[in-house]
């Protein structure tokens, strides 16, 4: 009985193991059935005393009896599952660089013209931001691959006369780089004063209704070529070229140049007179309301002309109400200023010749306002007016001597030198006498040929003008004074006058 009771725990234990066995089996085959498409995927599981390692399926435990071994298939791999793509680093973008120059396109124009003289230096500032480390600077001014300055804020820098494109180019320590166009800058120098040495003036353009063609313009032309007059001024109005803001009529001036030029005569434009709408006034000798729109006419023409004409000179006789109304050496000084600057900015080797300051008119014209030339003078160079030539108008009749002449010329002289003014030339842009003998200051053709002989030798050999000009080539009726209309060189139909002689001789004589 004691065997059996033996049998029986042993029958009972084999069948525990039995009954184990087939329950490990049975979890082996579960875990070896494929997931739904929506489970999550099986967690393997290491069986206690095992030494699989834990991505292997798990060990059959073998028993005493022996157990039929099952192998079961592989998974197949899910590929409905998402997978995922490596995704590069995003990079930092660095700190760009940023730079704020100083001219730049909204800069005033005289910080783009840099005037004459030491004190006059080119002063460019730049401010710096962004970059990586340290910005390196390399200022080419002149454009020709070597920097005159490495610094950021370079100091004032003394420069030729001449014209520039200046840029800048920075570079970081990253190797990023930026580069800043200015803009366009002139050193003014010393002016290229013309060789000639007498002219004559002449509304050519057309303002008494003399010369309504090009013919009419190319007879005159041609008289002065055959004749060697070097140089003649003309009235270049303002009101007439640009009749509204901003638009302009350039093609009776073309035409006029493009004939002087060709006939070897030198244009003197006078711009001069206001156009309507530039003024508060009555009338186009009333002067301009704005300086910067008569700046932007003269720069405009500058531009346009700068490759034929040499000399500008700016306004007529603006020390009386006549032609600048009312006279103010104040207004008439930023004028003359914005004027300079816009014919140096394009040209910068052109002469400015200030307005012709003419004598005390007020008897021959009742109701005149008047500024004596050396007053008006004055107060220009106080005000620090820019211009290159001083210019008198110094009508001096033959009963008022030579000696008045003498004291005109010498007062303008000396108001000068007493402000300094050693470099700018002195020009008579207008010397004159009438053959009307109806009118008290007329004298006759021979008298008037003489007068202008003895006038013209005292004023250039005593170095009391460095040019004159002869106001008229023509007789010509150019108001309700008949004295001018009579102070030609030649008639009105060009035959000569005996002063037309002797003007010949003084231009051979005086080149």
């Amino acid at each position: 009985m004691l065997r059996s009771g033996v049998e029986e725990r042993t029958a009972s234990t084999v069948g525990k193991i039995m009954n184990l066995t087939l329950l490990v089996a049975a979890l082996a085959l579960s875990a070896c059935t494929p997931a739904s498409p929506t489970a999550e995927p099986p967690t393997q599981t290491v069986i206690p005393g095992s030494t699989q390692a834990p991505s292997m399926p798990p060990a059959i435990i073998e028993t005493g009896a022996p157990t039929p071994t099952e192998t079961a298939e592989p998974s197949p791999i899910a590929t409905h599952l998402p997978t995922s793509t490596p995704v590069a680093p995003t990079a930092t973008p660095l700190p760009q660089i940023h730079a704020s120059c100083y001219p730049d396109a909204s800069a005033p124009l005289e910080d783009l013209v840099v005037l004459k003289g030491p004190e006059h230096l080119f002063d460019p500032s730049c401010q710096v931001s962004g970059g990586v480390g340290q910005i390196a600077a390399r200022w080419d001014i002149d454009r020709d691959g070597s920097p005159e300055s490495t610094h950021l804020d370079p100091p004032p820098l003394a420069l030729q006369p001449g014209e520039y494109n200046p840029v800048v180019d920075f570079t970081d320590q990253a190797g990023q780089s930026l580069t800043v166009k200015l803009p366009r800058i002139v050193k003014v120098g010393e002016p290229k004063y013309p060789d000639w040495t007498l002219g004559v003036m002449e509304h050519l353009n057309n303002t008494f209704g003399v010369y309504p063609d090009a013919q009419s313009i190319e007879a005159a032309a041609n008289l002065m070529s055959d004749a060697r007059i070097p140089a003649v001024r003309v009235d270049f109005e303002w009101a007439d070229i640009e009749l509204h803001r901003g638009t302009y009529r350039w093609e009776r001036y073309d035409a006029l140049v493009s004939i002087l030029v060709s006939a070897g005569v030198n244009v003197v434009p006078i711009l001069t007179y206001s156009p309507q709408w530039a003024t508060d006034g009555n009338s186009k000798f009333s002067s301009p309301t704005s300086p910067d729109d008569f700046g932007a006419f003269v720069g405009a023409l500058a531009r346009r002309y700068r490759d034929r004409i040499d000399v500008y000179q700016i306004w007529q006789e603006a020390n009386t109400s006549l032609y600048f109304d009312p006279p103010d050496p104040d207004r008439y000084s930023e004028l003359l200023n914005i004027a300079y600057l816009n014919v140096k900015y394009y040209d910068p080797g052109a002469v400015v010749v200030m307005a012709g300051l003419a004598n005390d008119a007020s008897a021959a014209y009742p109701g005149t306002v008047f500024i004596p030339p050396e007053d008006f003078l004055r107060a220009l160079y106080e005000n620090e007016a820019l211009f290159d030539v001083v210019a008198r108008h110094p009508f001096t009749h033959p009963l008022e001597t030579l000696d008045t002449l003498r004291q005109r010329m010498q007062t303008i002289r000396q108001t000068m030198s007493q402000h300094g003014d050693n470099y700018s030339q002195l020009w008579v842009t207008e010397y004159t006498a009438s053959t009307n003998l109806g009118h008290p200051g007329g004298l006759s053709e021979e008298e008037q040929a003489s007068w202008l002989s003895q006038s013209l030798r005292v004023l250039l050999n005593e170095h009391l003008a460095d040019k004159v000009f002869w106001y008229n080539l023509r007789d010509t009726v150019v108001d309700s004074d008949p004295f001018f209309a009579y102070s030609g060189l030649v008639h009105h139909d060009l035959t000569p006058k005996p002063a037309w002689y002797s003007f010949c001789e003084l231009v051979n004589r005086y080149p």
